[in-house]
């Protein structure tokens, strides 16, 4: 029972390395994905134009120039107070997902009528040794993990 037990052990040991053994780069997505969320939600809080256009995809930044992005988007801001509260976070290959509820608080207080809550699940995507923002506004399945 012992060794039938070990060999198992073994086994699954094998597995899980050989995942990570075909994508050498797995480790390190799981650890800069949480980084990169940080800054992220930081930018988002503060709304930080210049910040969020930093993190967009580069078929984004093909498409809109830095300048005019950041017009667009301070022209857009509204006196929202955006908070954000984080449930999980998770790497599946080359895509992050983050579990998240976005508060929108109309008044100081945010309160009532005065608050909106969302719970939704955001995608990211690891493009050319980085993490981006996509522009996927679809709603998200939960991917099993």
């Amino acid at each position: 029972m012992g060794k039938l037990l070990l060999a198992f052990v073994v086994l699954i040991g094998g597995i899980v390395a050989l995942i990570y053994v075909a994508d050498p780069f797995q480790i390190y997505k799981e650890t800069s994905f949480k980084s990169f969320y940080e800054n992220i939600e930081k930018a988002i809080e503060k709304l930080d134009c210049a910040g969020i256009y930093y993190y967009k995809s580069d078929e984004f930044k093909n498409n809109y120039r830095f300048d005019y992005y950041v017009l667009k988007c301070e022209e857009e801001k509204t006196s929202l107070i955006e908070k954000i509260e984080v449930h999980n976070l998770w790497v599946i290959k080359d895509t992050g997902y983050v579990d998240r509820t976005r508060i929108s608080c109309l008044n100081a207080n945010c309160t009532g009528e005065g608050m909106l809550e969302k719970r939704e699940v955001k995608k990211y995507l690891f493009k050319n040794g980085k993490w981006t923002i996509t522009d996927d506004y679809e709603p998200l399945m939960l991917p099993s993990k």
